[in-house]
């Protein structure tokens, strides 16, 4: 519905392997961002619930800090994606070997 919606709004066409291609390199290019944001914000100690004295820093860049925290958001979006993408086929190809 998403998809439809934001493709509708671009005026996109049908969907074209070139587009796809690119999109799959850019979600890569973020992803891989998103793990390197992972690591220098130190996000796998705050989500374990470690005990962590981090405040914001106001030497820091707010653009930077804004720049990790997408990167892991796309990250995350992405791993969702993708592990959304392989159970559906898995369940799909189940599917088949049943009937």
């Amino acid at each position: 519905m998403i998809m439809t919606f934001v493709r509708s709004w671009l005026r996109l066409g049908a969907p074209n392997a070139g587009r796809t291609w690119i999109l799959r390199a850019l979600a890569l290019v973020i992803a891989t961002y998103g793990v390197h944001s992972w690591m220098v914000m130190g996000t796998g100690s705050r989500r374990m619930a470690e005990m962590a004295m981090n405040f914001w820093n106001f030497k820091e860049a707010a653009l930077r800090f804004f720049l990790h925290q997408g990167a892991i958001m796309g990250l995350l979006i992405c791993l969702s994606h993708d592990s959304m993408a392989l159970i559906q086929t898995r369940t799909a190809r189940n599917r088949k070997s049943v009937t």
